[in-house]
């Protein structure tokens, strides 16, 4: 995802990590946000499965509540990010 936000940035990009229940998985995600903001290779997903469609319809309800309040939403990129995650998963995860 880090490596998707980059293009669509501009070079303006903020990374927040948050958690630390589980210090290994914690300190992979740092290294490959790392490395994608570098334009560093990543490695290919090993999951077969794309994101879950109950998440996706989440992001889409709160991107649509919230859009009343962050004026950025209104211009509705998350629905376009949105639609290419789909795109992309229904190309990969047949």
């Amino acid at each position: 995802m880090t490596h998707w936000l980059r293009c669509l940035a501009g070079g303006k990009l903020v990374l927040c990590l948050e958690g630390g229940y589980n210090l290994t998985s914690v300190a992979y995600s740092m290294t490959m946000c790392t490395k994608a903001l570098l334009g560093d290779p990543l490695p290919p997903l090993e999951s077969n499965e794309g994101p879950c469609s109950s998440a996706i319809e989440s992001i889409q309800t709160v991107a649509s509540v919230m859009s009343k309040y962050w004026s950025a939403l209104r211009f509705q990129v998350i629905f376009f990010l949105l639609k290419c995650i789909k795109r992309i998963r229904s190309r990969l995860f047949k």
